[in-house]
């Protein structure tokens, strides 16, 4: 009499569970991600006079200095996806132009499951809701920051020229 009702509920538990694991899932794979992207980016910059890269195919040319998990982040379930977004104001600047490296965003966590984006923050996740948005920094540090603190990150970003 009350198995049916009963095991309805374990479904739907079991589905709630499948769901939050997979969107942690894709939680660590975005914050590896990022740290790779730090990692490369250090690199990069040692390669080229701490000249952060051209917007053109930036990702890719970070993808081959990171030598590990790919900067490229699937979707996770019921959603379109989300990757990295290359801020468009650090194209192709010197750090000897930056007042803070550690201040400005290089790269931000965005909306879009395509490679080598560049933006201006308008595609930027955790901007709504209680997202938590992950940046990397021009000398390659990672964060994960509130939308309050991200959006505050954002205008010291613009102001370190």
């Amino acid at each position: 009499m009350f198995t049916l009702p009963v095991t309805g509920l374990l479904l739907v538990a079991s589905a709630f569970q499948w769901y939050h694991r997979q969107v942690a899932m894709h939680n660590d794979t975005e914050i590896t991600a990022a740290h790779a992207i730090g990692a490369a980016l250090s690199l990069y910059l040692s390669d080229n006079h701490d000249t952060l890269p051209p917007a053109d195919r930036w990702e890719t040319k970070l993808d081959r200095l990171a030598g590990g998990p790919s900067l490229h982040i699937v979707g996770a379930p019921f959603h379109d996806g989300a990757g990295f977004a290359m801020n468009s104001l650090a194209a192709g600047v010197s750090l000897n132009r930056v007042r803070a490296a550690h201040k400005l965003i290089f790269a931000y966590e965005c909306t879009t499951s395509r490679s080598n984006v560049v933006g201006s923050f308008k595609d930027a996740a955790g901007m709504q809701g209680q997202q938590i948005p992950i940046v990397v920094f021009a000398d390659g540090t990672v964060a994960q920051l509130s939308p309050m603190k991200f959006r505050q990150a954002i205008a010291v970003s613009a102001h370190q020229f």
